[in-house]
This record gives structure tokens, C-alpha cells and sequence, in this order.
């Protein structure tokens, strides 16, 4: 998917990439126009999320490419967008970094809270995302589960179980195995 849409951001194209899972169901969209990303969805996710969860967590399957004219922006004139690079940049770094953290977060495992004081991340400046993470990690949700639940990719979510485990705020529950 990276090479892809890079080569179409490349070409400037107009059209929308549909992503194709392998029995063949459409799974997601990203609308490009003159390089740019305008729009993307996958499952309940949009925009650069629905970008990074692609990226974090491939799916496997096939594209389709529908070269069409792409609408407007609002004021009817050139639609507004994101560069196709700098999104695959940020969502391979999110790659990696959620791939470090999955090695060691199980997607379904349960968690407890130690007793010790839990940090953020400095690069996560809401507060409220966070704490809610937080709490749903110690009533014994999944980090998968919450992804899905707060329609958030995962990366966002795994680096804090990981981040937490680091600091010895949460370990994994003893009947997980």
C-alpha cells in the first residue's frame, strides 16, 4: 500500500484507491487529487487515521484504482488535502513504533494496575485520551478492544499499554498467561 499510493501521489492522479480484502469486500477508500490524500476511510476510521491504521495494521488483499473527477472543496473550487508522503512517513514511524509495542502487548491480554503512579507520553498532549486509555486498561479491557471501541488506531493505544508496563504503573494479569 505504501509503494502504491506513492507511485499514485507521484502521477498526481484524481481518483479513489479502494482497498480490497482478500475475499475480495471493499474495506476502505482514500480519495487522491494532484497528489494529495482528501479523504479516507476504513471501518469507522477517516482521514490520516484511517491512513495509519492501514499502514499499522496491512491488510491483506487487493486495490483497485478508479481514475474519476474528484468534487470540489467547499467552495467549489480545488479540493484541499494532505501530502501522500508526508502521511506515509508519519504512518511508517507509526508503523514501527506500534510493531515495537505489539512484540510485547498481546492484542487481547488483560491488564491490572500496580499501584504505581502512571505517566503520559510527551508527545500525547491529550489529557482526557489518556486518562480514558487508562482506565479501560485497568477494568481489564484489551488494547485491542479499545482501539476498536474508541476508533483510534492502534498505535496510539498500544504505546501507552507499553509505555505503562515500561514504568511498572500495569503488568499483564497473572490468569493471561
Amino acid at each position: 500500500l505504501p509503494n502504491l499510493m506513492q507511485n499514485l501521489a507521484d502521477s498526481r492522479v484524481e481518483g479513489v484507491l479502494t482497498v480490497l480484502d482478500d475475499s475480495g469486500n471493499s474495506t476502505a477508500s482514500i480519495t487522491l487529487f494532484d497528489g494529495m490524500m482528501i479523504d479516507a476511510k476504513y471501518r469507522e476510521l477517516e482521514g490520516e487515521t484511517a491512513i495509519y491504521q492501514l499502514l499499522e495494521r496491512p491488510i491483506l488483499g487487493r486495490f483497485i484504482f478508479l481514475n474519476q473527477p474528484v468534487e470540489g472543496g467547499q467552495d467549489g473550487g480545488r479540493p484541499s488535502g494532505k501530502a501522500v508522503m508526508s502521511l506515509l512517513m508519519e504512518g511508517m514511524r507509526r508503523y514501527d513504533e506500534f510493531n515495537r509495542a505489539a512484540a510485547v502487548i498481546p492484542d487481547n491480554a488483560r491488564f491490572v494496575a500496580t499501584g504505581k503512579q502512571p505517566t503520559g507520553l510527551p508527545d500525547e498532549d491529550d489529557a482526557d485520551f489518556v486518562n480514558g486509555i487508562w482506565v479501560k486498561a485497568t477494568q481489564g479491557v484489551s488494547p485491542r478492544e479499545i482501539e476498536h471501541e474508541i476508533q483510534v488506531d492502534g498505535y496510539r493505544v498500544f504505546r501507552l499499554f507499553e509505555h505503562w508496563m515500561q514504568e511498572g504503573a500495569l503488568e499483564q494479569r497473572s490468569d493471561e498467561g
